[in-house]
């Protein structure tokens, strides 16, 4: 029984399925900053008032380019130990 299962070839595949992308070790297009040092905290207060100052939610009459300006002008404000900005704002949105 064992010999005939090590003997069972893959499925053939179809002509469609070479068309389809793979998601076989796919890895993220978004890279993490790296961080001059690991010691800092954004503190709960910032994070509350960056949620209430900079609230979007996706509504037609809502302009996103002013929300994504209004983010960075309120994360251009935070300094953090020598974090980069970049770093900040990527803990920040997400």
């Amino acid at each position: 029984m064992a010999e005939h299962q090590a003997q069972v070839s893959p499925r053939p595949r179809t002509m469609g399925s070479y068309s389809r992308p793979s998601v076989d070790n796919v890895q993220s297009p978004i890279l993490h900053p790296t961080l001059p040092n690991n010691d800092y905290e954004i503190k709960p207060e910032t994070i509350s008032m960056l949620q209430s100052a900079v609230q979007f939610n996706g509504m037609m009459s809502e302009d996103a380019h002013a929300h994504v300006k209004s983010f960075y002008e309120f994360t251009d404000g935070i300094e953090l130990n020598g974090v980069p900005q970049e770093a900040i704002r990527w803990t920040s949105w997400f």
